[in-house]
């Protein structure tokens, strides 16, 4: 057999590491295409993913411990060494001979696991008291654990057990021994119809609720892997704190006034083993303390010239005066708007240049200067635009198009906003999330559920739109990356199974959060039969988070289908669909799954985006004052409200 090198992985306080991978994604090795066949041709499989998931799940018949020794080969590659020792029944020694099949299941983080199965031949264990089974293999580099289902063929007998990570042999409690040793052989990957590996989102942090956020700040995470040991928090680079219980949240010193910070947050194994990290920065969107020189006035070659400036200042900042002045002499000092100044000079030059300088209270300051030869600074604007995405539906809730901006009022606190521009928003490129809930409630209409999700994908992702696939159950997770591809997109929904509960709002904000960096037109589509149980994060957390964002969540509820299954707490969803702008549907057949779907679509390509300016980026509180009304009677506005600087 190949030498092992020992590494600095796990030791003996780790034998008992547990790590309960739950996957739908596990499964999606086991499963086919779309609609393709179920878990239970891959019995032994299925009941190793089950001890995965479950510890406490049925181990069967077979007594049998499981152990692994983690090291590398001298060339640096890992590699570990399984064993298992199983207690021969009295039904396996009165054969003559015996066929066993061990069934070997390796849980990765970012893609599919590894499944190996070998078929020991026959051999005579009548005189055995045990029977170990030895294996090396190569392992994957996210390799988070193993479990293994043993089967002797002759007696109908099985056992799973997790494969405990140790750096000692399992011990021989038996005399008569017998072993079997299969040397080293490479871990193939798992069949995949995929055209590249899901890259899951181990950890994500959430942004601060209150923006700009200063002083003493609240982080939160939401996790997509069980099992997370530790999760530490860096505040610039620099290690601030670290929390070793979920949901794992820290308090971080922000300072003030409001400048931008990167908080980093990095998940470890209970074997100290980095498995993911994720990144945000903050205050990047908070209003920007700046000076600009926004127009000029007079004759500069005959020595007067009237500057006017416009300042922004950040909400938690206080100007104490701007600055005028001519070259480098200061000719005024203005402590409260109109911020403009007339400067002269004697002896003006083609050189000259005027000079305004913006102080803050707390002795920050900012500059901007302006050639008095050079065209006038007017046409140099800074301009924060704000995008709303918005459906109009008449009393029958059908999408009402042909509306102009005159339509349409639009106020930012309580005062009117002049439009810029008005059109259909078809043409903006679409950003789709599809969620679907796949607890174990769901089982009986996984098949449905599929084939309406991919006719929605079909007929809703078009040339330059985009969609990503979310699943959940307990935890949330990022079944397919965001793509192009639907015939990819197809494939991942074939590949759900159905367990667990049913943690609708830590789905919801899981979501979002894959929508963070997306620009443009967005949506948010869940499928659920229940109401949410188990989430860490609660539905105002998902109004204020999709509100923020600017994206529409449409729900469409199953529950009705169930008969004395659970009910939604209809208030709550709701608030969810209607505060950013969404819409819901209570299903109580499946027929009228594809329905719902078909009027999702017809709304998404009825949206109009209608967009004003502002001087400065509007905080967060800002933009949740903007308000849409429409002036027709009869007529109601749904809108997602987005902002960007430029």
């Amino acid at each position: 057999m190949t030498p092992l090198r020992a590494t600095s992985g796990p030791g003996p306080a780790d034998v008992t590491l547990r790590l309960v991978h739950r996957i739908g994604l596990l499964a999606a090795t086991l499963a086919g295409l779309l609609l393709g066949p179920a878990l239970a041709a891959q019995e032994p499989a299925e009941r190793a993913l089950r001890v995965l998931e479950d510890p406490s799940a049925d181990t069967g018949g077979l007594s049998l411990l499981g152990g692994l020794m983690v090291g590398e080969t001298p060339a640096g590659e890992p590699r570990g060494l399984a064993e298992l020792l199983v207690r021969v029944p009295r039904e396996a020694r009165s054969a003559p001979s015996a066929g066993i099949r061990v069934t070997l299941v390796l849980a990765r983080i970012d893609d599919q696991p590894v499944v190996l199965t070998e078929e020991v031949p026959p051999q005579s264990l009548t005189s055995a008291s045990a029977w170990l089974y030895q294996r090396e293999v190569a392992l994957p580099e996210d390799f988070l654990e193993m479990a293994a289902t043993v089967e002797i063929h002759a007696t109908g007998l099985w056992g799973s057990t997790l494969v405990e990570f140790g750096d000692e042999p399992l011990p021989r409690p038996f005399s008569g021994v017998v072993a079997h040793t299969t040397r080293l052989a490479p871990a193939p990957s798992a069949p995949s119809t995929r055209s590249a590996p899901v890259a899951r989102s181990v950890i994500r942090i959430l942004p601060p609720r209150q923006r700009p956020a200063t002083g003493r700040t609240r982080f939160q995470t939401l996790v997509s892997v069980p099992g997370i040991a530790r999760v530490d928090f860096k505040l610039d680079g620099v290690e601030a704190a670290s929390d070793d219980r979920e949901p794992f949240t820290a308090t971080l010193d922000l300072g003030s006034p409001a400048s931008a910070h990167e908080v980093e947050v990095v998940a470890f194994s209970s074997g100290d083993r980095e498995i993911g990290r994720h990144s945000i920065r903050v205050n990047d969107d908070s209003s920007p303390f700046s000076i600009r020189i926004a127009g000029l006035a007079g004759q500069p070659e005959s020595g007067s010239v009237e500057v006017r400036a416009r300042v922004s200042v950040p909400p938690d900042g206080e100007l104490d005066r701007v600055e005028f002045y001519w070259n480098d002499d200061l000719g005024a000092t203005v402590e409260a708007p109109p911020w403009a100044a007339t400067l002269t000079r004697d002896d003006p030059g083609p050189s000259d240049f005027v000079r305004v300088v913006a102080h803050l209270a707390d002795g920050t300051s900012n500059e901007d200067a302006w050639l008095l030869s050079a065209p006038g600074p007017s046409e140099r604007i800074d301009v924060n635009l704000v995008e709303l995405y918005m459906v109009v539906t008449d009393k029958q809730g059908q999408p009402v198009d042909g509306l102009g901006p005159e339509d349409f009022e639009v106020t930012l606190k309580g005062r009117e906003q002049a439009v810029d521009s008005f059109g259909p928003a078809d043409e903006v490129p679409l950003v789709l999330g599809v969620v679907i809930d796949t607890s174990e409630s769901m089982y009986p209409l996984m098949l449905d559920t599929k084939q309406a999700g991919a006719q929605f994908l079909l007929e809703t992702v078009r040339e330059d739109d985009q969609a990503f696939l979310v699943d959940f159950d307990t935890q949330p997770r990022l079944a397919h990356n965001t793509t192009d591809d639907v015939a990819d997109l197809l494939r991942a929904f074939g590949r759900l199974e159905a367990d667990g509960y049913t943690a609708l709002y830590d789905a919801i904000i899981f979501a979002l959060l894959q929508l963070e960096e997306a620009d443009g037109r967005k949506a948010l589509v869940l499928l659920s039969d229940g109401d949410d149980y188990r989430s860490k994060f609660s539905q105002n957390r998902c109004i204020e988070y999709g509100r923020d964002l600017g994206v529409p969540v449409y729900i469409i509820g199953l529950a009705g289908i169930h008969s004395g299954g659970r009910v939604f707490r209809k208030t709550n969803l709701e608030g969810i669909t209607e505060s950013t702008g969404g819409r819901i549907f209570y299903i109580s057949e499946v027929e009228q799954l594809s329905s719902a779907y078909a009027q999702i679509n017809a709304e998404l390509r009825s949206q109009y985006l209608l967009t004003f300016s502002t001087e400065r980026q509007l905080t967060t509180q800002e933009l949740r004052s903007i308000k849409v009304k429409m002036k027709r009677k009869g007529l109601d506005v749904r809108a997602a409200v987005a902002g960007k600087f430029q």
